[in-house]
């Protein structure tokens, strides 16, 4: 298979690392204005012909890229869905994208939130009615620096600037003014905030038994706190640093609290420090190459025709998944009471007053 990888970025090289780790026999041609000043968009329509699978680590609108694909009938993955379309919500958005007739194979959302997070949520579904938090703690620290793991202009946008929501059964898409949410996490306080991510889409679309999925985030503290604190616009926090050299652990996972008052953590826990000797990247960075490199394995499992996220093929093909994550030693884990129940109890009976006093009436179930 020949493929097409845009965008060589932090996650990018990461995935690249985890081609030469654990083999490939596809033929991957690299395309990025800054690392050899090749367009991805001149690439594809000059060589279209030459291209059986475009994956799209650009962080450009998804839509951009998807009419190309849909002229030329390739196939697609992504490691998230980029919405700048400011006449649609992003659940729109979404629902368009997914609605989509297509010829060829279509993954959308392959990183790990979206994307990996949402197979460990379906491989430990509950058969009890619930609440599933993707909930993620970034312990990152380098000394005194202001820096995120990922993107600072992303961040600050799904922090600061984008609309939060939850989803729930009678209305997938609920804004909501949230604060800061404070948790007692490993014998620590800290603060998250509700943060806006289209995974809740799917699982709240694919599993009756939810009744409310949202997604709680802890950035590393530094820019966290900066950007809390400080007011500044999105070309200043394009000035902000990612850094790859790093301490502490990421820990991305899916939160399930159901209605026999049992609140589990399923989850995936890495060192930054031992992926960097490992990778040349930090943990964050890793575990979303990760899910593209799921992609990449399942685009020639599913059928032509096919327009799916992670949770479609968890559902579908939870088998061939777990063979993936075993091969790139991706590991789940489970931990209860990883975040105090008291607190959460408390969090969720908040949220269910605010939705109220909006408007929203009792949208949130109570256990």
């Amino acid at each position: 298979m020949d493929i097409l990888l845009a965008g060589y970025g932090n996650i990018g090289k990461a995935f690249m690392k985890l081609v030469e780790k654990h083999g490939c026999s596809h033929n991957i041609t690299i395309c990025d204005l800054e690392y050899n000043n090749m367009d991805a968009i001149q690439y594809i329509n000059e060589h279209h012909s030459e291209i059986d699978l475009f994956i799209n680590l650009t962080g450009l609108r998804t839509k951009l890229f998807l009419d190309l694909v849909y002229k030329y009938n390739l196939a697609y993955v992504d490691a998230g869905i980029e919405n700048d379309d400011a006449e649609m919500t992003s659940y729109d958005y979404y629902k368009s994208l997914l609605e989509t007739k297509v010829n060829s194979k279509i993954l959308l959302g392959f990183g790990m939130n979206p994307g990996l997070v949402e197979h460990i949520y379906f491989k430990n579904l509950p058969s009890k009615r619930h609440y599933a938090i993707i909930f993620e703690t970034d312990k990152a620290t380098k000394g005194n620096e202001i820096f995120n793991t990922w993107s600072c202009e992303s961040y600050y946008l799904e922090a600061c600037v984008n609309d939060k929501f939850i989803s729930t059964p009678q209305n997938p898409y609920i804004v909501v003014d949230c604060p800061p949410i404070p948790f007692t996490v490993e014998n620590q306080k800290r603060e998250y905030l509700l943060i806006p991510h289209e995974e809740v889409f799917s699982i709240q679309r694919l599993s009756p038994l939810c009744d409310a999925s949202m997604f709680i985030y802890q950035a590393p503290v530094s820019i966290q706190e900066y950007l809390l604190h400080n007011k500044i616009s999105e070309n200043e926090a394009k000035q902000l640093k990612n850094q790859m050299d790093v301490s502490g652990t990421e820990n991305v996972g899916i939160l399930i609290y159901d209605d026999s008052d049992n609140l589990v953590y399923y989850h995936n826990t890495v060192s930054h420090e031992e992926i960097f000797k490992e990778f040349n990247t930090n943990a964050t960075c890793w575990q979303t190459a990760c899910g593209v490199y799921l992609g990449m394995e399942m685009i020639e499992i599913v059928e032509d025709g096919t327009i799916a996220t992670v949770s479609d093929l968890s559902i579908k093909y939870p088998d061939e998944i777990d063979k993936v994550l075993k091969k790139i030693n991706f590991n789940i884990d489970t931990t209860e009471h990883y975040v105090s129940k008291e607190e959460f109890q408390q969090f969720i009976a908040q949220l269910q007053d605010k939705l109220e006093k909006s408007g929203h009436g009792n949208c949130l179930a109570k256990y």
